[in-house]
């Protein structure tokens, strides 16, 4: 018994990097299947990213909008208005279990201007729980927000 002490500390120690490297990946790739989905003004496609019963908090939205149905009404929406030059990038993440964790970071776009005007970058940033859905990683939580522009 003592002999596997030391064995099964060693796997824990060589097991926790992989756990964060893996978080930080999974939502990256999701952030990228987004940004995909996003540019191509595919709301269903940005839809089928989120867990059937996910939570969606955006930024602007006084509510937290659940389930598939409200999730795809707001995309539905959203992709009319489209963004460009979209960048997102997960700095940290982790994970809370094997089938589950969470990825946070950044991201920027420029904004149409209104009337015609000239567009305006904005940046802020996100976290997102992902959690396994059969062989799929999906987007059980996801929020957003912008960080106010700075003052000239």
């Amino acid at each position: 018994m003592k002999a596997l002490i030391p064995v099964i500390a060693l796997g824990a120690f060589l097991a926790s990097p992989a756990f964060a490297e893996d978080a930080v990946s999974i939502t990256q790739n999701l952030g990228q299947q987004w940004k995909k989905a996003y540019d191509a003004r595919d709301a269903a496609a940005l839809t089928a990213l989120y867990a059937k019963d996910a939570v969606l908090l955006p930024q602007g939205v006084d509510h937290p909008l659940s389930g598939e149905a409200a999730i795809r009404d707001y995309y539905d929406d959203e992709v009319k208005h489209p963004v460009s030059n979209f960048i997102i990038k997960t700095t940290q993440g982790k994970m809370t279990g094997p089938d589950v964790g969470y990825g946070a970071g950044t991201w920027s776009a420029d904004v149409p201007g209104q009337n015609g005007g000239p567009s305006m970058h904005v940046m802020g940033t996100f976290l997102s729980v992902v959690a396994r859905e059969g062989a799929d990683w999906k987007l059980r939580a996801d929020t957003w927000n912008m960080v106010p522009p700075a003052q000239q």
